[in-house]
């Protein structure tokens, strides 16, 4: 069956595309928010450290070490979305990090 022409189709994909960009703004938005003052970055440093990122995820048993590297891909998500959105404070909470 061919499929036919229906531009309420390609409104609902466009209203879903501007949804989607508008969600991704509001996104990026607060990851900078969240990380332009130390409260905030340390929240995300603590969250980062529980999650493991600088750690391995190594561990004998299988299950073990499949929920640590799921805690971890959660950290790196965390932290790849701070480095690309805001590098300056990522390097900022290093540094207060640093000093502790």
């Amino acid at each position: 069956m061919a499929h036919t022409y229906d531009e309420h189709d390609e409104e609902a994909a466009e209203a879903l595309k501007l949804k989607a960009e508008n969600a991704h703004r509001t996104f990026v938005a607060d990851v900078k928010w969240m990380m332009s003052s130390p409260r905030g970055r340390r929240i995300v440093w603590w969250f980062l450290e529980k999650a493991g990122v600088n750690r391995t995820s190594f561990n004998n048993s299988g299950s073990v070490m499949a929920f640590n590297e799921g805690q971890r891909n959660v950290g790196l998500m965390l932290q790849a979305q701070v480095i690309e959105h805001c590098m300056e404070d990522f390097v900022t909470m290093l540094e207060e990090q640093k000093q502790k």
